[in-house]
């Protein structure tokens, strides 16, 4: 799953390599950021065996399902290192962060402004946490934001994006 958190001096995404891709508003930094996280899922996890506890126990329970990554942060400059590796060296000077930004939407400087955070999809709880307490901006899965733009509800995959009025009703577009 991946979450971007968009903050006022850096912004943030949160990620699962498996689905989706959330951008939050705060001001905290990476390394404040993923203890914070770190914190809010180790109380979600379940510290005996998982396998022996009844499934109507286990949804109480985030839990990892080895589909990504459990938990990281990356920046736009981690990102931006990572799509350098698969440049040939003599052509790594003509590839500049203005040009790795151009596969998103965004301008650079927002960009700059973001944190990755890589979260399996298991952590549930984490990531319910995560929209109510976090100001998500975007999201790589289907999702219902508020007419701010604020991420309120994860969908399923075969749902349609939609937004919300204060009231919590759909909005035709």
């Amino acid at each position: 799953m991946q979450l971007v958190v968009k903050v006022q001096s850096a912004s943030d995404i949160i990620t699962n390599s498996s689905s989706e891709l959330f951008s939050v508003r705060s001001d905290l930094s990476k390394s404040e950021l993923l203890s914070l996280l770190k914190g809010v899922n180790s109380k979600f996890r379940y510290k005996g065996d998982w396998y022996k506890l009844p499934k109507e126990e286990q949804i109480k329970y985030d839990h990892n399902t080895g589909m990504g990554g459990i938990l990281e942060i990356r920046t736009f400059d981690d990102i931006y290192k990572e799509c350098l590796k698969w440049v040939p060296d003599n052509k790594k000077r003509l590839y500049t962060k203005e040009i790795c930004s151009l596969q998103y939407e965004e301008p650079l400087e927002e960009l700059e402004k973001r944190l990755e955070i890589s979260i399996d999809e298991g952590f549930s709880h984490t990531i319910d946490w995560i929209l109510g307490n976090l100001y998500i901006v975007d999201c790589d899965s289907p999702c219902v934001k508020n007419k701010e733009g604020r991420v309120l509800k994860v969908l399923n995959w075969d749902e349609e994006d939609y937004v919300v009025d204060d009231n919590g009703n759909k909005i035709e577009e």
